[in-house]
Formats: structure tokens, sequence, C-alpha cells
């Protein structure tokens, strides 16, 4: 038991961000409970959304493959643990799929259940730097 309470120890976000982002998404969603959220801040011209379960966390993928299509390179980043939480804080830079580049700080707090596995993500940004990268961008008429 104490085993699976402290398996969010062995967390660590920068694999689980980059297997979102460019690897391999089922791998990163072995430490996402079903009823997990993504909660993301802004406006939802930019991806500012709640994602439920698994599928949002793959709908959370698949907007950071749609606005940044050609990778992201972190900067610097710092990982945290706290009892059922961790944190990472982290600085990134990309080209925008308008080929603009968008460099922003931001700050993920991953919340664990019981079972170690994520049960929320917080997601915290700056927006400025975004409005500045896709300014002028409009999202195409479905």
């Amino acid at each position: 038991m104490a085993e699976i309470q402290k398996r969010w120890t062995q967390f660590d976000p920068r694999d689980f961000m980059d297997e979102l982002k460019e690897g391999d998404i089922e791998k990163a969603l072995e430490w996402v409970d079903d009823n997990a959220s993504w909660r993301i801040p802004g406006d939802p011209k930019y991806g500012g959304a709640v994602h439920e379960g698994k599928a949002g966390f793959r709908k959370f993928a698949e907007l950071a493959n749609y606005f940044l299509p050609h990778g992201v390179e972190r900067l610097w980043s710092r990982v945290s643990h706290a009892p059922g939480v961790t944190f990472l804080e982290q600085q990134i830079r990309a080209r925008t799929m308008i080929e603009t580049v968008y460099e922003n700080e931001y700050v993920f707090v991953f919340r664990h259940g019981p079972d170690g596995k994520l049960v929320e993500v917080k997601e915290y940004q700056d927006m400025q730097p975004m409005l500045e990268a896709f300014d002028g961008w409009e999202p195409e008429d479905d």
C-alpha cells in the first residue's frame, strides 16, 4: 500500500509532457485517472478549456500539436513534489503554426490520487506572449 501511495514521487512531468506532445500518448495516459481533468486558463480561441478524462488529455495533446506543430524546446525546468502533488515550472520556446516564435513560462500543478494517477492538472501561464505570438490569427470556421 505504501508503494502505491508513493508512486507519485516517481512521476516526472517533463517526461509526461514530452510523451503527450511528441511521444507515446498511450504511455503518458497510463498516469491519468479515467476521471481526471486538465484546466487551461484563457481564451478558448487559444486553447483555454477544461478537458475531462483520458479523451480530454488526448484533446490537450491535439491542441498543443496544432498550435505548436514544430515541437517545443524546453529552455529550463524545475520539478518539485509535495504529498500527492507534483509541480513543474518551465520556460518553453516554439515556432507556431503561423511561423511566429512563441516563448513563455508555465507552472503546472499535477494532483495525484491515492493510486498515484493524475486526477487533476492545472496550468498557469502569462497570456500576453500567446496573444503576441498569434497576433492577427483567426481560427478557421468549421
